[in-house]
């Protein structure tokens, strides 16, 4: 990495670290050490962040508690091996909510330190968002990338289920547990995602052909929010591009009852070890599902009891109908755009913001794009979500960038 690069990063976070709290075991000697190495690739220079329920060799994994060993990992994730072979390198840890849940983790929105940055992957939002970092690592169970991504400003990419591998980081919900990515702009993210995944599709989307969803079957959302959508639609349509309005038929909502079974019976698995030892340890919100996971859906000695096994795996037969259906709604329309969060970034630092906008996309393992597009009156960002059918990552990249270039956000956050 070239040090004028880096010195930006290292400037970066000695201004922002001590007023966002985004980075975990922040040690700026292991930084440099780690930058040292890579030099060439199509990632050379690129300094990423590591949402901290990834291993990193080297350093402990601790998914936002204190209870969990403080052991180093020998060997790092995946998907951070494979970024390090194309020329990147892992500059820090950065924060989670307690292993990637509801609960608020230390973590301030850089825009209004008194907003949530939304969660889990806050650390990795915040810290792309004040130039602390090029890129880095989330991971999305229901809405942990797009929902911080709406509210801190920047790109945040949740690809087709499967996609990315997953070995190295902690479980939550197995089936929906999806590693992505947050850069500034979606040319980084286009290069990140085609050095790690895929190429550019043969035939560029120019314009693409855009279904506009303005409901998402679970409610209203904030007025500037759904003004927005219709500003960026205005926008979309002067530049040519063709929208067309819509509609999720009204038995999707049955998505979200599913969701939750699914959810709470892979929780409680991945978590069941652990549980038994420090349940007393767990924050409320986690601890909450967790308790009625526990009494709902498992017998004394943790096999599922049978009735509820039969609504998990008739709600898992559901999903699969849900994405086939969902699919089927993209005759004639390349990919969809909608709001990706219920509005902007709430002031309130004891919760991490609703992830009901983002739901659908990942229960039916669609690849999702958040994108910035407008500030509120507060100056808070609000953002919108490109998606497609499950393995269309790269005809979703193609068209964020057309609407990105069409809407110009610019902004950064404001120095406090």
């Amino acid at each position: 990495m070239s040090l004028p690069i880096l010195k930006d990063h290292l400037r970066a976070i000695e201004y922002w670290e001590p007023k966002i709290h985004s980075l975990v075991d922040w040690n700026v000697e292991a930084a440099e050490r780690r930058a040292l190495p890579n030099s060439t690739g199509p990632l050379a220079g690129w300094s990423i962040g590591v949402k901290d329920i990834l291993d990193l060799a080297g350093t402990p994994t601790r998914c936002g508690v204190k209870f969990l060993p403080s052991d180093p990992k020998p060997i790092s994730a995946k998907v951070i091996n494979a970024l390090e072979s194309q020329g990147a390198h892992a500059l820090a840890k950065t924060a989670t909510t307690c292993f990637a849940y509801l609960d608020p983790g230390p973590t301030r929105n850089p825009w209004n330190l008194s907003h949530t940055p939304g969660g889990s992957s806050m650390g990795s939002a915040a810290a792309v968002a004040v130039g602390m970092l090029r890129a880095a690592i989330g991971t999305q169970t229901v809405g942990s990338i797009c929902r911080p991504a709406s509210f801190c400003g920047v790109v945040g990419y949740k690809p087709s289920f499967g996609l990315l591998p997953t070995e190295g980081c902690f479980a939550l919900a197995p089936t929906f547990d999806t590693i992505g990515f947050f850069t500034r702009n979606v040319d980084d993210m286009t290069t990140l995602s085609r050095a790690f995944v895929f190429q550019e599709p043969t035939t560029p989307i120019k314009p693409p052909v855009i279904g506009v969803i303005k409901d998402l079957l679970f409610g209203p959302v904030d007025d500037e929010m759904a003004a927005t959508l219709d500003w960026a639609v205005a926008q979309l349509q002067s530049a040519g591009v063709q929208t067309v309005p819509l509609v999720i038929p009204k038995d999707f909502d049955v998505v979200y009852d599913n969701n939750k079974v699914i959810f709470a019976v892979e929780a409680m698995r991945s978590h069941s070890q652990l549980w038994s030892r420090y349940r007393d340890a767990y924050p409320p919100k986690l601890k909450e599902i967790l308790t009625s996971a526990d009494h709902q859906y498992f017998t004394e000695n943790d096999s599922i009891r049978t009735n509820n096994n039969v609504q998990y795996i008739n709600a898992c037969s559901d999903r699969r109908t849900a994405q086939s259906r969902f699919e089927a709604l993209f005759d004639g329309i390349d990919v969809v755009l909608t709001h990706a969060a219920l509005g902007p970034a709430p002031r309130d630092l004891t919760q991490t913001g609703d992830p009901r906008a983002n739901l659908l996309f990942t229960h039916v393992r669609a690849p999702v794009i958040s994108l910035p597009a407008k500030l509120s009156d507060d100056g808070m960002p609000l953002g919108l979500q490109c998606a497609g059918p499950s393995g269309t990552d790269a005809t979703v990249l193609a068209a964020s960038r057309v609407i990105e270039d069409i809407l110009q956000f610019d902004k950064v956050p404001p120095h406090p």
